[in-house]
């Protein structure tokens, strides 16, 4: 009966020391005391009492103000005690406890977050640690839905060391610990695109100092961010001009406040001289600072292609908030009793001085009748609890925002005394929700009037978030390709070039790509775009988004092939004037230079008058007539290839049998031929119909029949073989003559150009350029093939009329 006695007082002791320290301890102190209360509880049940399930009742209510569920585990029995608190956490009302089991708890804990909620405990029972970690792990409410909630805890051993008793409490933790994963998530992505983009993106304070600059800006100085963020302008430009021209627009927009559109030269790290579109703007922090955002965008390529283009994007960045608890009592008149050294760190008051004072007149002015509202409400029975969001006046008169979590506070005899709950400083979170809404706000604004298609993708590419801009470069609005693949939309030519990129971003072998390449648009068309991508990794290094930046590029595209056709264009005139030069040097000079020595005989023969020799002075007049000849034929030719360069040359078509053609043409001009020789002639059996224009076809078969006989003399005669292929009349002109070095077939058909062994023939190297043209013009093909010293073959294919097309 004694020792009962002796229990009951040193519990009644224990009680009393908690119920008056417990609100000031942390929540490892809080452990302790529950620990030692535990054990000293640790009585059997045929031992119980009134008296000591008095002292629980009044330990449970004691720690209420804690706003923390607590239980306790007997570890022998496998029972386990949860709080009232503990039950309303998971949503279950005071006629709703769960039972006294292991089991209470087990199936609460979400299946995924079993073992790792089981580890802290097992760790701690097997003395590997002081005391459970704190842990944050899901658990089912009533309701079915999960919550995060945090634990901790602390076991009592036996003089063996075995464990024998466990006390801890569970803390609900859900929206403190989604907002938080919700804001790095969006941290994570909105620096993810910012670091994406190709455009120059800085913070300067008022001094010139870089604040915060973006990956493409620090590139340029040849450094990382980090390198670049906190140094001066003049530490990282060389060029004196340039930054005097910076600082001058800087401090007109700090005296100003005006936004300002300037275009920059800038010189990077190599030396190479760039332009820039930059937008500087002043922008005020909260505390009054002055700060310049700047947008730089390199239009250096669409200077030189006379197609700039402006663009605007904005970056914000905010450390992750923490949050601070006060723990508090108030006696029913709303004056503070209790306040932990919390309230001075947030607030600046000191704790004695509070204490005694009435806490409506810490509420910041607005809240002031709301807060009264609430406190008579739950003074007055009429609420279990009270939870809300308020504003508190700090020692500046300042406003910091508090989620307040309070409940009614008794006596020993059940009495309400006052108050006692929690003060969770979510200041930080708040300003933080709405820096988060002005940031999405710009995100949204950079993407909705950006040029460049922004967009974030899954790790196989798909399409995560796709800016606005997608339905001016495709057709496609953002809807219809989210989580859609645009390897379905890349040329065919290119999607091994791409995915080599995509793969070298996920193994890390590449930390972004930039690269070109065809995409389909909505209407089927291929376009050029140039991308600019990137991956977004986790904590771990883990690759689990891809951003990418893609801009048109198909005007600059065009520019460079157009500027390729013209350096060919080039080389062609400038190897055609050359050849020119060579032809007209020798082929002027030869018959002036004949008709001259002619003219030189012509004179000789008059000055002896009645002697002249009649045959000798025809002679020469027949020479300088074929000169001449010569030259008229030069000239024509020169004429002739003018206008088919000019496209002067109109077609004047008819319908024609080849055979009746060819036939004519040799019988008038080759029959024989001027050294006596007679064309071999075979025509095709049956009437081969064509229709072109007969001068121009007359003229490419004139031009190849003169080179076979001029090319062949003192050789067998030429060969002219007219054939049917498919729909093709099909005409053969073969010589036996000197044949063609292989090494100048490919140049045949090049103005002015002549073979290499056909310097001491009459020509102009035009002959084969007007045929080949003719014949084009007529929608017919000309081929050569040639053997040096054996001969040469020229084939000329023209298309059939079809039956229902001749007349």
């Amino acid at each position: 009966m004694d020792s009962k006695r002796e229990m009951s007082r040193n519990l009644e002791t224990l009680l009393h020391e908690v119920v008056k320290k417990l609100s000031s301890f942390s929540s490892e102190e809080q452990l302790e005391f529950a620990s030692k209360l535990s054990n000293q509880l640790n009585i059997s049940g045929g031992d119980s009492s009134a008296e000591y399930e008095s002292l629980l009742e009044r330990y449970n209510l004691a720690i209420l103000g804690a706003n923390d569920g607590v239980w306790d585990w007997d570890l022998e029995t496998n029972k386990v005690y949860y709080s009232k608190r503990w039950n309303e956490i998971l949503g279950y009302s005071n006629e709703e406890l769960l039972p006294n089991e292991y089991d209470s708890w087990a199936c609460h804990v979400h299946p995924e977050d079993f073992d790792m909620a089981q580890d802290p405990v097992q760790r701690h029972l097997n003395h590997e640690t002081e005391k459970m970690e704190e842990i944050v792990y899901r658990m089912k409410t009533k309701n079915g839905s999960y919550i995060y909630t945090a634990h901790r805890g602390v076991a009592s051993f036996d003089k063996d060391g075995k464990p024998v008793r466990m006390v801890g409490t569970m803390r609900n933790v859900d929206e403190e610990y989604k907002n938080r994963l919700e804001l790095i998530e969006q941290n994570t992505f909105i620096n993810g695109i910012l670091n994406a983009s190709p455009h120059l993106i800085f913070v300067k304070d008022e001094f010139g100092n870089f604040i915060k600059v973006n990956r493409a800006l620090a590139r340029l100085f040849g450094q990382s961010i980090e390198e670049v963020e906190h140094q001066h302008g003049s530490q990282l430009i060389d060029k004196k001009d340039e930054l005097a021209l910076y600082d001058a627009v800087e401090s007109k927009v700090l005296k100003t406040l005006q936004t300002i559109s300037v275009e920059e030269r800038f010189t990077d790290f190599k030396g190479v001289e760039r332009i820039f579109h930059t937008i500087k703007t002043p922008m005020r922090t909260e505390d009054g600072t002055l700060n310049i955002l700047g947008l730089s965008t390199d239009i250096t390529h669409l200077k030189e292609i006379q197609n700039a283009l402006k663009e605007k994007e904005k970056e914000y960045r905010d450390l992750v908030n923490a949050l601070s608890v006060v723990v508090f009592k108030t006696d029913l008149d709303g004056k503070w009793t209790f306040l932990n050294p919390a309230w001075t760190n947030l607030l600046g008051y000191k704790v004695e001085e509070t204490i005694g004072t009435n806490a409506i007149d810490y509420s910041y002015s607005d809240d002031t009748q709301y807060k009264r509202e609430r406190f008579k409400a739950l003074v007055n029975k009429e609420v279990e609890f009270s939870n809300y969001q308020l504003r508190l006046k700090n020692q500046k008169g300042e406003p910091r925002y508090f989620e307040m979590f309070a409940r009614l506070a008794y006596d020993t005899e059940g009495n309400v005394i006052g108050t006692q709950g929690t003060l969770v400083d979510i200041h930080e979170t708040v300003i933080y929700e709405e820096e988060l809404k002005t940031r999405q706000a710009i995100l949204r604004t950079i993407a909705e009037n950006s040029i460049d298609v922004i967009a974030i993708h899954e790790t196989n590419a798909d399409y995560r978030f796709i800016s606005p801009s997608i339905e001016a470069l495709l057709g496609y609005k953002p809807d219809e390709l989210i989580g859609k693949n645009p390897f379905d939309l890349f040329h065919p030519e290119d999607v091994e070039k791409i995915r080599k990129h995509h793969l070298g971003m996920l193994n890390h072998q590449e930390s972004n790509a930039i690269f070109e390449y065809r995409i389909k648009a909505k209407n089927g068309e291929y376009k050029w775009v140039e991308t600019n991508a990137s991956v977004i990794t986790n904590d771990n290094e883990e690759a689990y988004m891809l951003q990418s930046s893609t801009r048109d590029i198909s005007i600059r595209k065009e520019l460079e092939k157009q500027q390729l056709k013209n350096i060919e264009r080039e080389k062609e005139l400038s190897l055609l004037r050359k050849n020119f030069v060579s032809m007209a040097s020798h082929q002027f000079r030869t018959p002036l230079t004949v008709m001259r020595s002619n003219l030189d005989m012509l004179e000789l023969q008059i000055e002896r008058k009645g002697h002249a020799d009649q045959a000798l002075l025809q002679k020469v007049a027949d020479r300088i007539r074929n000169e001449i000849a010569d030259m008229v034929n030069l000239m024509d030719d020169i004429l002739i290839l003018g206008k088919l360069d000019a496209n002067q040359t109109r077609l004047e078509t008819e319908q024609v049998d080849v055979n009746e053609l060819l036939r004519k043409l040799i019988r008038n001009h080759f029959n024989p031929l001027s050294d006596g020789r007679k064309l071999i002639f075979k025509q095709a059996k049956k009437e081969l119909i064509i229709e072109a224009d007969l001068n121009l076809i007359n003229h490419a078969f004139s031009n190849v029949i003169s080179n076979a006989e001029k090319y062949s003399e003192g050789k067998p005669a030429p060969e002219i073989t007219i054939k049917k292929e498919k729909a093709w009349a099909v005409i053969h002109v073969k010589d036996y003559g000197i044949g063609i070095p292989q090494k100048d077939i490919d140049k045949l058909f090049q103005s002015f150009y002549r073979a290499s062994n056909s310097t001491k023939y009459q020509g102009t190297g035009l002959g084969l350029v007007i045929v080949k043209q003719f014949v084009e013009l007529n929608n017919g093909k000309v081929s050569v093939i040639s053997e040096e010293g054996k001969g040469t073959e020229v084939t000329i294919k023209l298309p059939l009329l079809s039956n229902d097309c001749k007349k």
